[in-house]
């Protein structure tokens, strides 16, 4: 079982836990493909870090594959793919 055990990244999971780095503040969930076959994945707090994010790397992404799930939208909405209104 040793194999598996890798020292380093235990160490790097426990200080991002102790700092706070893993914390699950965000909200609103974004994957998205590069034009060049990338493939993103961020966390954002608020919609206008959303709108920041999606601003500044417009011309690196194909629109049309952009998810953004909220992670705070009703079962409701989520059943009946309903999108809330801002």
């Amino acid at each position: 079982m040793d194999y598996f055990y890798q020292p380093d990244i235990m160490q790097n999971i426990q200080y991002m836990l102790k700092v706070g780095i893993m914390e699950n503040t965000s909200r609103y969930v974004v994957n998205a493909l590069g034009k060049g076959g990338e493939t993103y994945y961020t966390l954002c707090k608020d919609k206008q870090e959303l709108q920041t994010w999606i601003h500044n790397n417009r011309e690196k992404l194909v629109m049309d594959e952009l998810i953004i799930k909220d992670k705070k939208q009703s079962l409701f909405s989520k059943w009946f793919g309903l999108k809330k209104l801002y």
